[in-house]
């Protein structure tokens, strides 16, 4: 199964941020020249995650509930010192670069980015 970057994600993200800027303008009735900066913005990271995160493969036989294999509340330790929370970045790096290469590798060499 291939999950892509189609209309349903970018409606969902295009709802996601206007019910943001409705509550920012609502509680802090920002300036128009705050929604042109961040609509730009919003559209910016719509664009990375297309390049970096979609397409993405599922492989049948692989365990699909990620929620029980994921940690994706990081630093809920409260990590206090800049070393360790420079190790947790670059873990976490190496992690997601682990995770790539490892789809890669389980589909063949073939990948769609």
């Amino acid at each position: 199964m291939l999950i892509d970057f189609d209309l349903i994600t970018i409606i969902i993200g295009v709802v996601c941020y206007l019910i943001w800027c409705w509550f920012i303008h609502k509680k802090y009735h920002k300036e128009k020249i705050y929604y042109i900066y961040s609509t730009i913005m919003f559209i910016y990271f719509m664009v990375l995650i297309k390049v970096t995160l979609f397409p993405i493969m599922m492989i049948d036989g692989m365990p699909s509930n990620v929620n029980e294999n994921v940690n994706f509340i990081p630093f809920v330790s409260k990590l206090n010192s800049l070393t360790k929370s420079a190790l947790s970045g670059a873990v976490l790096g190496i992690c997601i670069e682990s995770f790539q290469y490892a789809e890669t590798l389980f589909t063949g060499g073939f990948t769609l980015r």
